[in-house]
């Protein structure tokens, strides 16, 4: 598994092949960063303070920044360490 979630993260089933983790983290990461928009918008605040783990984080900043999943772990300029 590990050598799978090196080479492309996406591939990565687990649970029988039943579960991708980096592509639920993605679909959590829209449905967050969706919310966080729309808050904003709505919102007269200037600042948005995220919380959150080094996956969810890095998947949601993929979908700000308008990249696709496949570049999920490919660089150390978009990764948020815990």
């Amino acid at each position: 598994n590990w050598d799978i979630f090196r080479a492309n993260p996406c591939d990565l089933r687990l649970q029988n092949g039943t579960f991708a983790p980096v592509l639920d983290c993605f679909e959590r990461a829209i449905s967050n960063w969706n919310v966080i928009r729309s808050d904003a918008a709505s919102n007269s605040a200037d600042v948005t303070f995220i919380m959150c783990h080094g996956a969810i984080g890095q998947c949601m900043l993929l979908q700000a920044l308008g990249l696709d999943k496949k570049e999920y772990g490919k660089s150390r300029g978009y990764a948020l360490d815990n």
